[in-house]
C-alpha cells in the first residue's frame, strides 16, 4: 500500500530528501513493463501506462455498459455480481484505482529498505 499523507498529532520528523540518482540504468523496469510504456529512454508513454495502470477508468466503464446492454437479463445479473463491476463502482467513488506497479516493484533501488 502507498500512503500519500499521514494525519496525526505526533511530532514525527521527516526523512531527509533523497538527492542522489538511485537509477543504475539496469533496464529491469523497462523489461518488466507489460505494455512497453518505458521503451523510449528517459520517457514514459503515459497513454500506454494509463491503459494498464487504470483499467477501471472511463474506458473500462464504457466497455462494461456496452457489453451490459447487449447481454441477456441472466448475463446482466451475473455481470453485477462479478468482482469487475465492484472494481468499476469503487473506481467511480474513489477516483483513480491503480493496479499495475510492475516497473516500481521490479526496481532494485532501495529494495533492502522496502517492504514487499
Amino acid at each position: 500500500m502507498i500512503f500519500s499523507a499521514l494525519l496525526c498529532d505526533l511530532d514525527l520528523p521527516s526523512d531527509p530528501p533523497v538527492k542522489e540518482d538511485l537509477c543504475n540504468r539496469c533496464n529491469i523496469c523497462v523489461e518488466s513493463c507489460p505494455v512497453g510504456a518505458l521503451n523510449e529512454e528517459g520517457k514514459t508513454d503515459v497513454g500506454k501506462c494509463s491503459l494498464q495502470i487504470q483499467p477501471h477508468g472511463l474506458r473500462g466503464t464504457i466497455s462494461f455498459w456496452h457489453k451490459f446492454v447487449d447481454s441477456s437479463p441472466k448475463e446482466q445479473k451475473e455481470m453485477f455480481m462479478d468482482g469487475s463491476f465492484m472494481e468499476l463502482w469503487h473506481t467511480g467513488i474513489v477516483r483513480n484505482m491503480y493496479v499495475c506497479f510492475s516497473c516500481r516493484n521490479s526496481c532494485p533501488a532501495g529494495r533492502s529498505n522496502r517492504r514487499e
